[in-house]
């Protein structure tokens, strides 16, 4: 079993999640969980998701937390927030990026996409509240926390980093983030199993090719993605000279 997004986030690796090298260890850290679908994968796991942006960790926070009743009584359809009103802040959040895909903070309105959604499954719906319901009682071991990662307890566990992209599409994140080169050095000195992500171009630690993915967005574009994992300190840089015999 695997759950599926509770919601989009800008950056999202939900369609990737199973590209990504397995945990080897029964513990997940995200430092910038963002929609945490690493996490989403291996939910059973021990799981701590970290963001500085307080809509994120008191997203998450309100869905450790929610009953599945209480998001039942949510409406099946909404065009704007503002219909809203008498429900809670989290709720709204919720809602909100439930209005487009891949956004990187809450919709207020229905995307275009959004109103000709047949399915009911993508966009906010009663289909869609009763799938977030039916997963909720899931994620009631996960933990939650609004800090940076720099400030994390550095532990043995699997550690995976999504940062802001460092080019022109990492500045569409609300709260922005600059430091590359400390988080380069940071990334290496993670114990455990630790997978970074980036786009393609980024220098700030000696990425690989990995995969070219379509956005999760409503323009459709592609994406060249590139990883770097503490296992390529390990490799042997002449390995494919080497004669396999």
């Amino acid at each position: 079993m695997v759950l599926r997004p509770f919601f989009g986030y800008y950056g999202c690796k939900v369609g990737l999640a199973g590209d990504y090298p397995e945990p080897i260890y029964s513990k997940i850290i995200e430092p910038f969980c963002g929609s945490a679908g690493y996490s989403l994968k291996y939910f059973q796991f021990q799981i701590e998701l970290y963001d500085i942006n307080p809509i994120i960790a008191g997203l998450w926070n309100y869905l450790i937390h929610v009953t599945p009743k209480d998001i039942l009584k949510l409406p099946d359809h909404v065009d704007h927030i503002d219909e809203m009103s008498k429900y809670s802040q989290e709720s709204r959040w919720l809602v909100g990026f439930n209005l487009g895909i891949g956004d990187a903070a809450p919709r207020n309105k229905i995307s275009t996409w959004g109103k000709n959604d047949d399915r009911g499954t993508t966009f906010w719906s009663a289909r869609l509240k009763k799938r977030i319901a039916a997963q909720v009682p899931y994620i009631r071991h996960w933990k939650v926390f609004e800090k940076s990662c720099f400030d994390i307890e550095n532990q043995e566990c699997v550690w995976f980093i999504d940062p802001p992209y460092d080019n022109d599409a990492g500045k569409v994140y609300t709260k922005k983030f600059t430091e590359f080169k400390k988080l380069g050095k940071w990334c290496k000195s993670r114990l455990g199993q630790t997978i970074v992500c980036e786009q393609a171009g980024a220098k700030w630690l000696p990425f690989r090719p990995f995969k070219t993915i379509k956005t999760c967005g409503e323009d459709n574009k592609m994406s060249e993605e590139v990883i770097w994992t503490n296992e390529d300190l390990t490799k042997d840089p002449f390995e494919k000279f080497m004669v396999k015999k």
